[in-house]
């Protein structure tokens, strides 16, 4: 089992945070998994498509952060969707955000056969 990340080739501390991947993939692949229009594009989807109605944070916490995690098929659908964070009810309203968006992925591919892989998103909004 491989284990890769991208890695930013920006400081240490930006100050605009750029979207961040990690692909999991168990070969060797000549391309990782992509979005069509890019993971900023599948960010912001999911961005427009969270009800935030139901979300209650402290009073002090306007940024809430989670992590997106799923696996990519190789016909690029998208399944085992979770979300990892402190808020549950933000961890729901992105994983409902995420089955709604009709777009699929492009797969990694080895020697021009699609792979099976997993990717991880970091996410946060800011709620101000």
């Amino acid at each position: 089992m491989i284990f890769g990340q991208e890695l930013p080739e920006t400081p240490l501390n930006p100050k605009k945070a750029d979207v961040q991947t990690a692909t999991i993939c168990y070969l060797y692949p000549d391309h990782h998994a992509y979005f069509p229009n890019g993971t900023e594009a599948f960010v912001q989807r999911i961005k427009n498509l969270i009800l935030l109605e139901f979300l209650k944070t402290e009073k002090s916490k306007n940024i809430i952060k989670a992590t997106l995690s799923f696996i990519i098929e190789k016909d690029g659908s998208m399944r085992e969707i979770k979300v990892f964070g402190p808020n549950k009810i933000f961890n729901q309203s992105v994983e409902k955000a995420i089955s709604r968006i009709n777009g699929k992925w492009i797969p990694a591919r080895q020697a021009g056969n699609p792979l099976q892989s997993k990717i991880q998103i970091p996410f946060s909004m800011d709620l101000k």
